[in-house]
């Protein structure tokens, strides 16, 4: 029984969780059937011990004391806790949803001819449709449903003959169509381009023409607007004009779009700037750390109040790369408790030391970096590729050259990686060792055998299309020339 999905569900209930279903279990409207709110008690009583005993026989004597063990009769009672567990679940998302909750008062007093309910409450709903300030697909059908009971209202109580709210009616369906359309259409081409997976797209494309037709009419509905500028952004080789409309309308009227679609959409104008970054255009770097503090700014960045560890730590290079320390260093520090990842204080750590391996605190970076303990190999190598950095700056050659190895060996025996990762490691490792060696001979070396050599495994570096940390090794390479000239001067 302690391995059941019924005690995985209940043992990932916090305090406050455990005693609101506790509640809704005892509650006769939802549940009369006293031995599902035993079998409750005696699960709770147990998941909270070091050592839990929920043995079904142990279980069953507890609930049925003067019953021989029958395995059926306590299946049944578990499979009546998980139901209500389940209906706990829905009504705790409806109870969530304030509108949508009057809305089924309003729709219910409707069918059931209580007019006076009907009218006192559409008043209040209708203020609140008013305060809701995103122009979303769900107040697009809110909307939708709630000028259908209007207009069902009107033409059996008030006016057959009265459409006023027919149009409405169907303009609010329209545009939740249109922007799930969008929304989805946007979503699975992303999908598509880095999945093998083919969508049908129909009338995407019409839709696509429609909107793109009526601009105008539709500026007073950003989401719609943010998605049909978003396949724009996917879709079109020259996609810089939709770029750029797309990050106005982020800066312009964030305040009306849900925050789920926020974020969505800084995705999209955030992969826009890597796209070109990655084929050279290094202006894009400056400019994606813009699009990532103006979504730390107004709380997109978050998803349920978490950021992906991933994104943590881009935006830490990223404002490393261009040398915004003082908000990066806020960046890492305001948000090291949202990291979603279960390691996030060796995220934090990690980002930490990579912050100050950028401001030349060697010593603290490598102190930090000791003291990462990554599983995820990904993470373990990338901890290693700092820590190489900072044995480099601090002349630590043979701690570097152990390093060296042992990663070699880890990337030998990892069944984690995949071919192409393997081999950036492995280019890595091969030219670090290349780059150091020269390091560590140049001062004794002839200027003629040291420009021969630099050049030599410039060429080869910049020809190697996958390998990691290209561009550090690159610039080391340039800083033993600069460095180099002067002492061959001196002789």
């Amino acid at each position: 029984m302690q391995s059941s999905r019924l005690i995985k569900v209940l043992e990932q209930l916090n305090g406050r969780e455990k005693e609101l279903f506790k509640q809704f279990v005892i509650s006769p409207y939802f549940n009369q059937h006293q031995k599902t709110i035993e079998l409750l008690n005696i699960i709770f009583d147990e998941i909270d011990k070091i050592h839990p005993n929920l043995e079904k026989e142990k279980v069953f004597k507890k609930l049925f004391p003067k019953e021989i063990y029958e395995e059926q009769k306590l299946q049944n009672t578990m499979s009546y806790l998980m139901r209500l567990y389940h209906r706990f679940l829905a009504i705790q998302n409806f109870e969530e949803q304030e509108i949508a909750e009057q809305l089924h008062t309003v729709h219910k007093a409707l069918k059931t001819n209580n007019l006076e309910v009907f009218t006192n409450r559409s008043k209040l709903l209708e203020k609140n449709l008013q305060k809701y300030t995103k122009r979303d697909s769900a107040y697009y059908l809110l909307q939708h449903q709630y000028q259908d009971l209007l207009r069902e209202y009107t033409v059996n109580h008030v006016s057959r003959t009265d459409q006023t709210t027919g149009q409405s009616t169907m303009d609010h369906l329209d545009h939740f169509y249109i922007c799930e359309k969008l929304k989805y259409g946007a979503l699975l081409i992303a999908h598509q381009m880095i999945a093998n997976i083919e969508y049908r797209f129909d009338l995407l494309d019409e839709i696509m023409e429609y909107v793109k037709n009526n601009l105008a009419t539709y500026a007073e509905h950003p989401t719609i607007i943010g998605y049909y500028m978003a396949i724009r952004i996917i879709k079109e080789e020259n996609s810089e004009q939709a770029y750029q409309a797309l990050k106005n309308l982020l800066q312009e009227s964030a305040t009306y779009i849900h925050q789920a679609d926020l974020s969505e959409l800084y995705n999209f104008a955030s992969n826009y700037c890597v796209r070109r970054i990655n084929i050279g255009d290094k202006i894009y770097e400056q400019e994606l750390l813009n699009i990532y503090k103006q979504a730390v700014q107004n709380g997109s960045l978050l998803k349920d109040e978490k950021i992906d560890s991933w994104v943590y730590k881009n935006i830490v290079t990223l404002g490393c790369h261009l040398k915004d320390y003082e908000w990066t260093k806020d960046f890492i520090e305001d948000y090291k408790e949202k990291v979603s990842d279960k390691n996030k204080e060796n995220v934090y750590k990690y980002s930490l030391a990579y912050y100050y391996l950028s401001t030349k605190n060697h010593k603290e970076a490598q102190s930090l970096l000791q003291e990462v303990e990554f599983t995820e190999t990904q993470y373990h190598l990338g901890g290693n590729l700092l820590l190489i950095r900072t044995y480099y700056e601090q002349e630590n050659y043979d701690s570097l050259f152990s390093l060296l190895e042992s990663m070699r060996i880890y990337i030998m025996r990892s069944k984690r990686m995949n071919v192409n990762e393997k081999k950036g490691y492995k280019n890595f490792i091969r030219y670090a060792k290349k780059m150091v060696q020269l390091t560590i001979e140049a001062p004794y070396m002839p200027n003629v055998e040291l420009e021969k050599k630099l050049l030599e495994l410039n060429t080869k570096l910049r020809e190697t299309e996958n390998i990691y940390a290209q561009s550090w090794i690159i610039s080391k390479c340039e800083a033993i020339q600069r460095n180099a000239k002067p002492q061959r001067q001196m002789r």
